[in-house]
């Protein structure tokens, strides 16, 4: 019977309308991902175990798997089945959120829109960018499910408490930076379940534990299985907690310069201006007014309180848009409030979603030019690898001596072509780090090199260059025996 239901379930999502406007948005922001590209790290990829075995370091145990299984294989077969995985997660992400909204929000266009702009936020680019973005938009699918649950887990169901710790978990292991969407939107429902200040301090209790319980266990098998020592901190707690409000004030102008500088914030203004409008329009009591003011105050500062809480407690602060996902979301889960709590007349309502629709098409226009940067970063990349393996072909083939050992130095802090835009670890060259130059030298030459220290004289030498920026030249390559010294710039 319970099989059956399943079976029908899935019917009547795959013949649901909803399910393929979701899709259609997902392929028009990533369908382009289906063309390889590359960051610093999907390089090392191709000859070592290390990117699998520092992923279950960090606790991304799925993530690890992952990576184990299909490396195996073949990194391009791995890399197309976590390209689809990505796309398949992030449709079902949007189709399931709409599904929760429509619970309390009669307003489809809205729901639909706030689902996009919940998943599909300036911080989602980055999880794209990764070879193992299927299993970082199925921790964003997987949080969502828990969200699904959180409702009936706040009226007492035990079940689903039991539910929610095991979709976080697996969540967690499959990576850690989207899981405050969980709290982000939670809020929400830690308002609609309490009539008190009694059952909004256990609520938040509540909240608090399903999604800390998860996240501690992760951080225990780090801890003590994988011998990782992240949790220990190398910074002060005051520093921390400056950088994190300086850094929380730069995102919400820049948005890591993925937007333009001060439209998210002037949308986000705009709206909560709009927002209590419609309180004043309804005529509500002063009290309610007061609440609902309240109750939005709680629900941002929660939502930036989640995206930056585990950089207070990790070792070093370090913050790209991949590991403070559900900082993107605030508009939307504004909206969410918003529409939970009040009625908004027409003229607001088509404001809200011209808004919504112009947020969009930013989103869109700058991923677009951010993706092409990034592939052209890729070009640029495997023309230089191109070089340096034709004259590392040619030593050999005069010297009888086959190259197996690698020595990088780095004279210039370049860390992209000019004119390229810069996201997190993404569109950064390859040639900038020692694992990517060594990565992308090994899947041209298709054998693995062994990294071995630098030659103190030879670095003293590399330091004395002054190379045109960007410009390849020979001097970069010093060969002695089996090893190549390489410089980079």
């Amino acid at each position: 019977m319970k099989k059956d239901k399943v079976i029908n379930k899935i019917k009547e999502i795959v013949k649901d309308k909803r399910l393929y406007i979701f899709l259609s948005i997902t392929l028009i922001f990533f369908g382009i991902f289906i063309i390889k590209n590359y960051t610093v790290d999907t390089y090392s990829y191709d000859f070592e175990a290390k990117p699998g075995k520092q992923l279950a370091t960090l606790g991304r145990l799925i993530s690890a798997a992952f990576i184990f299984v299909f490396s195996k294989i073949n990194v391009d077969f791995m890399y197309i089945v976590s390209f689809l995985l990505a796309i398949i997660t992030t449709t079902l992400s949007m189709y399931k959120l709409n599904e929760i909204l429509k619970r309390n929000i009669k307003n489809e266009v809205i729901t639909v829109l706030i689902s996009v702009l919940v998943i599909i936020n300036f911080d989602t680019l980055e999880l794209f960018m990764f070879i193992e973005k299927g299993i970082m938009m199925l921790s964003v699918l997987l949080t969502v499910l828990a969200i699904g649950h959180l409702d009936n887990a706040l009226k007492g169901d035990k079940r689903a408490w039991i539910t929610i710790l095991i979709e976080m978990f697996l969540a967690n292991c499959c990576y850690q930076g989207t899981v405050g969407l969980f709290v982000a939107v939670g809020v929400i429902y830690i308002i609609k379940n309490s009539k008190n200040i009694i059952e909004f301090i256990k609520n938040n209790i509540i909240v608090c534990l399903l999604y800390a319980i998860p996240a501690f266990v992760d951080l225990l098998i780090v801890k003590f299985i994988f011998n990782n020592d992240r949790i220990e901190n190398s910074v002060g707690l005051k520093e921390k907690l400056l950088h994190v409000i300086k850094t929380t004030q730069d995102i919400l102008t820049t948005t890591f310069d993925i937007l333009p500088k001060y439209f998210y914030l002037t949308i986000l203004i705009i709206i909560i201006a709009l927002f209590i409008i419609s309180l004043i329009k309804n005529k509500e009591k002063a009290s309610k007014i007061i609440l609902n003011i309240l109750g939005l105050i709680y629900i941002i500062a929660a939502v930036l309180v989640s995206a930056m809480a585990p950089q207070i407690i990790a070792g070093d602060v370090y913050i790209v848009p991949r590991n403070v996902y559900c900082f993107g979301a605030l508009i939307p889960i504004v909206l969410i409030f918003m529409y939970r709590e009040v009625k908004v007349d027409k003229i607001s309502n088509i404001i809200v979603v011209l808004l919504q629709i112009v947020l969009a098409v930013s989103l869109y226009y700058n991923f677009s030019d951010i993706i092409i940067d990034n592939y052209y970063t890729n070009k640029k990349d495997l023309e230089l690898a191109n070089q340096i393996a034709e004259l590392i072909e040619n030593y050999e083939t005069s010297t009888n001596n086959k190259i197996t050992k690698i020595a990088t130095y780095i004279n210039a802090d370049k860390t992209q072509y000019e004119n390229t835009r810069y996201i997190g670890d993404a569109n950064t060259r390859a040639f900038y780090t020692e694992w990517s130059s060594i990565g992308i030298l090994e899947r041209t030459l298709n054998r693995p090199l062994e990294h071995v220290h630098k030659d103190l004289e030879i670095e003293e030498k590399f330091k004395e260059e002054n190379w045109e920026d960007y410009e390849f030249n020979e001097n970069q390559l010093i060969f002695e025996g089996d090893t190549l010294h390489l410089c980079t710039k």
